[in-house]
Parts: C-alpha cells; structure tokens; sequence
C-alpha cells in the first residue's frame, strides 16, 4: 500500500514538472520577428473558423439563388409555352 501511495505521488510530481515544462517552451515560441506563436496560431484558428462558416453560409446562400434561377427558368418557359398556345391554339 505504502509502494502505491508512494508511486502516485512520484507520478504526480513527474506530470507536475512536465507541466511546468510544457508551460515553459510556449512561453518561448516566438518567430523570428518576435511574434508569439502561440497567440498567432490562436488568431489564425479562430480565422479559419470564421472562414469556414462564411463559406457554409455562402454556400447555402448560392442553393438557395440556384433554385430560385431554376424556378424563374421554368416560369418562363410554362409562360412562353403560355403565349405559344394564345396566339397559335392548339395546332399541331
């Protein structure tokens, strides 16, 4: 019982220092120019996300005007037909 307690408190202290560690080396991603590359990539993933949305919204936005084309392609078509059997009738 005692190894175990003992273990858990080594693993512990070695996820702790790990930790403290992997704090440390993103504390220093920076580029050349001094930016922090951290927050750039934060900046950029939020830009992707705001990207992606615009694109699913543009997208459902050209459906949404390629079925209205198509329903405004077949009122002119049935009103063409329309005025086709106004002036000529039936004949064939």
């Amino acid at each position: 019982m005692l190894n175990a307690e003992a273990l858990v408190s080594s693993l512990r202290s070695g996820i702790q220092r790990r930790d403290e560690q992997v704090s440390d080396l993103t504390g220093m991603l920076y580029d050349a120019d001094g930016v922090h590359l951290v927050e750039e990539n934060t900046r950029l993933r939020e830009l992707i996300r705001n990207l992606t949305r615009s694109l699913a919204e543009s997208e459902k936005e050209r459906t949404r005007l390629a079925r209205s084309l198509d329903g405004a392609r077949a009122n002119v078509k049935h009103e063409r037909e329309r005025n086709v059997t106004q002036l000529f009738g039936d004949r064939p």
